[in-house]
């Protein structure tokens, strides 16, 4: 799991702070993962202080260890956007950034149709190096019919590819599927998929972690 982003780390110092938080993050470890973004907080120099704002903007909108706070949420957007071109230079490279600026084409840069086109392109392509992160948000497209016709097998086939890597969403989201639109998958895998996933959240919760549960 996660081969991609820890063999990018393999060589990095324990001082490498923001890498640590954004893997924390990526593997659901939200308390781990929110101590080290608000030392890092602290540091408007650092030079992935935009992607620190971006993870501290996600964890209080979504409430993921702590409260919903509506006033974090909002101070950290207009530090995001404030640094736009920041996620465009270094999305080039980087899958977790990609899939960043892919988020924030979807969600709060204005909303039109070139925007969704720009994030679903961003996900496509962070999704074609199997980055989870991508696959889920991706999955969303194919859910929620933006920008193609719903097709709940294609977004089941990418919450899948990103379950299998132990993110807690995409487990959610296949839960989610297979509850509501059973009656469009093969019967037979039904209630056993439903079972497998749902019991890798639970083992996640057991573990401490915060998962996206009605967070979609």
């Amino acid at each position: 799991m996660y081969e991609e982003i820890s063999q990018q780390f393999e060589n990095l110092t324990l001082s490498d702070s923001y890498e640590q938080a954004l893997l924390f993050f990526l593997k659901s470890q939200y308390e781990k993962s929110l101590s080290l973004l608000l030392e890092l907080s602290q540091n408007e120099e650092h030079s992935f202080y935009p992607g620190v704002c971006f993870l501290l903007w996600e964890i209080y909108k979504k409430g993921l260890c702590v409260k919903k706070n509506l006033d974090k949420e909002r101070f950290y957007l207009e530090k995001i956007k404030r640094n736009i071109s920041w996620f465009l230079d270094k999305s080039k490279d980087d899958l977790s950034i990609k899939t960043m600026l892919g988020i924030l084409y979807k969600e709060y840069i204005i909303r039109h149709i070139y925007c969704y086109r720009n994030a679903k392109q961003c996900f496509q392509e962070a999704s074609t190096r199997n980055f989870a992160w991508a696959q889920v948000n991706l999955g969303h497209f194919y859910k929620e019919g933006l920008l193609v016709s719903v097709n709940y097998q294609k977004a089941k086939d990418l919450y899948e590819k990103a379950a299998i890597q132990d993110n807690s969403e995409a487990q959610y989201n296949l839960g989610f599927l297979y509850h509501y639109h059973h009656t469009r998958f093969n019967e037979n895998s039904v209630q056993n998929s439903l079972l497998s996933w749902f019991s890798s959240l639970r083992v996640q919760l057991h573990n401490g972690r915060k998962c996206l549960i009605g967070v979609i």
